[in-house]
């Protein structure tokens, strides 16, 4: 015989009695009475999903070098290749791409929430109603210098994953002029738009339809800010009203020369664009206030990836940094 071991229950207790503490389901269970995760109300799984696809920045990096393949993320250690959601550390795929999404908290200076996308891979009605939430609200991808990742993590993703991102982060290098010399003469090529932003700039377009803002940040090889189309000092604050309606005026003006600049005229195309966020850099050394050899743009790239590095330049004065926001079509 078999004693219960709730005190409150006096006398033994039968076999057949006790193995109803071990069957799982009374023997009249019908599959219909399984209450489900889809029976909760919808706002409760809303909760949910927000627990677990917290909104957070996403950065998505090139792989470097590309080996033709997935890595299979289930055979690598977690911080080496947590990637390729929002399928979880699934096998590799048939579809080819060069990306990887750095999705793992090993370092204090990446310190956005972890999520858990293994909850879209339940079925097909928890990925429609979870996609929103982890591609829109706050979240924020950053591609930084790889711009050639956005193509392919764009293309990656279902209509509805694209349709709700609403914040992405890029940053390109702009060339500067080049002086060729031939002969007597002395002439100077501008370069225009490479391929890869045009590209950029079309897929954006064409794919992200509901994206707010973009967070753009730009620099010139040499270090050099005669590559932008307006940079003004706004250290001084303006002291009376007439000096604060020509700062103004100049504000608008210089606005005005960003949106039309052919490195951001086509982003400001988005019709629901509600802004352009421009960040751009200038290195503040004598070879780079003259245009000349002397500052090694290596160092603005490393600085799009590690903030340390970034605060660092500006705390011993070596950055100067300038911020401009220019509205979109739907402001």
């Amino acid at each position: 015989m078999m004693k219960c071991n709730d005190a409150s229950l006096d006398g033994d207790v039968s076999l057949a009695a006790a193995s109803a503490f071990d069957t799982p389901f009374p023997a009249t269970f019908q599959p219909e009475d399984l209450f489900t995760f889809l029976d909760l109300p919808a706002e409760i799984r809303l909760k949910i999903y927000r627990y677990l696809l917290p909104s957070r920045t996403h950065t998505i990096v090139t792989q470097n070098p590309y080996n033709g393949y997935f890595f299979n993320t289930a055979t690598l250690p977690a911080n080496s290749a947590q990637s390729f959601y929002p399928f979880g550390r699934s096998p590799p795929r048939d579809r080819l791409t060069t990306y990887k999404v750095l999705s793992t908290n090993f370092r204090a200076s990446y310190p956005s929430p972890s999520i858990h996308v293994e909850i879209l891979r339940t079925c097909k009605q928890v990925r429609a109603e979870a996609e929103p939430l982890l591609y829109g609200g706050q979240a924020i991808f950053d591609f930084g210098i790889h711009l050639d990742a956005v193509k392919s993590f764009f293309g990656d993703r279902s209509a509805l994953a694209r349709a709700s991102v609403r914040n992405i982060k890029i940053a390109k290098e702009i060339p500067e002029p080049v002086t060729q010399n031939s002969g007597e003469w002395q002439s100077v090529l501008k370069p225009g738009v490479d391929q890869v932003w045009r590209e950029v700039c079309d897929h954006l377009l064409v794919n992200l339809q509901n994206l707010k803002n973009i967070d753009l940040t730009v620099w010139s090889p040499s270090g050099s800010v005669s590559v932008f189309p307006a940079v003004i000092d706004t250290t001084a604050a303006p002291s009376t009203e007439s000096v604060l309606a020509e700062a103004q005026a100049e504000a608008a003006e210089q606005a005005r020369l960003w949106r039309e600049w052919e490195w951001t005229s086509d982003l400001l195309k988005l019709e629901v664009l509600k802004g352009l966020r421009i960040t751009w850099w200038g290195f503040n050394t004598q070879e780079s206030r003259e245009g000349t050899t002397g500052f090694d743009s290596w160092l603005a790239r490393r600085m799009i990836g590690d903030g340390l590095v970034r605060d660092r330049m500006i705390r011993e004065g070596l950055l100067i940094e300038g911020l401009v926001v220019v509205n979109g079509p739907a402001t």
